[in-house]
């Protein structure tokens, strides 16, 4: 674990950064600011290590960024349909409209077998081929809300909220290769969860190629996976990064995210 500075916040990425509760006026600072903002903008994501973490230290967090997280307590996941409901939510391929930065923190009882996956799509871009990305360019992917979640549900109550939320949420298409605003880079428009197929390329060969698209967010480069632990806090930029829980379906594991207010999949 690294101790906060400007050279923490812009070098490696695997390693958690401790913020004291003396160090926050540091994290403050513009300069600091800065430095988080470049290293989200060309890796995707900070995570940060808290050891006194409360709802209104996160609210602070979230007031640097520019996440409206207000001052809500830190809510539980118990199983695979809130963890996919969680997923659908903080998935950039699939909202319309996602933060420019969002906020997801483990509060107490977290430590255990949870925790989340990272995965650059900048990084999935950049391992394409020059030939692929001739291919793609010009190209649009097709998503599907229900696509994850018709398999969880199962009650007549989670069956009702997932007819809901396709009438919310109709299938839509983005691009297959984004350009990043902020940094000037190249994004692969493909969520492994939510993609259903490619536009215009039907049959076996959008397929195959959806196939390989999906396979490049398994490679360990692209992939960084964080343990839940009290006082973990990861700020992360949706057009960059996607970020999916996971743990064991009876492990509970408290995260806080601003979109999640007023929705979610019933238990």
């Amino acid at each position: 674990m690294r101790r906060l500075t400007p050279q923490a916040l812009e070098g490696e990425i695997d390693r958690l950064i401790e913020v004291m509760p003396g160090d926050f006026p540091e994290l403050q600072r513009d300069k600091m600011v800065s430095c988080i903002r470049r290293t989200l903008g060309t890796r995707g994501f900070v995570s940060l290590y808290l050891p006194d973490l409360s709802a209104g230290i996160l609210a602070d967090i979230a007031s640097i960024v520019g996440d409206p997280l207000g001052n809500p307590p830190l809510t539980t996941f118990r199983d695979r349909t809130t963890r996919d409901a969680l997923q659908l939510l903080a998935d950039p391929i699939w909202q319309r409209s996602p933060p420019e930065l969002a906020l997801l923190a483990a509060g107490k009882g977290a430590a255990g077998r949870g925790g989340l996956i990272s995965a650059s799509r900048i990084a999935v871009y950049e391992a394409l081929s020059p030939a692929m990305r001739r291919y793609l360019a010009g190209l649009e992917a097709c998503h599907d809300a229900a696509l994850p979640l018709a398999q969880t549900c199962e009650t007549p109550e989670q069956l009702r909220w997932l007819a809901t939320l396709r009438e919310r949420n109709p299938p839509r298409r983005s691009a297959l290769a984004a350009l990043q605003a902020e940094s000037g880079t190249m994004a692969l428009g493909v969520s492994p969860a939510f993609t259903r197929a490619i536009h215009g390329v039907p049959g076996e060969e959008g397929r195959a190629v959806l196939d390989y698209l999906k396979a490049l967010f398994e490679e360990p480069d692209v992939q960084r996976r964080i343990e839940w632990e009290d006082g973990l806090v990861v700020i992360w930029k949706p057009s960059a990064t996607l970020l999916y829980p996971f743990g064991d379906d009876d492990i509970s594991f408290p995260v806080s995210y601003a979109a999640l207010k007023r929705k979610g999949a019933p238990d």
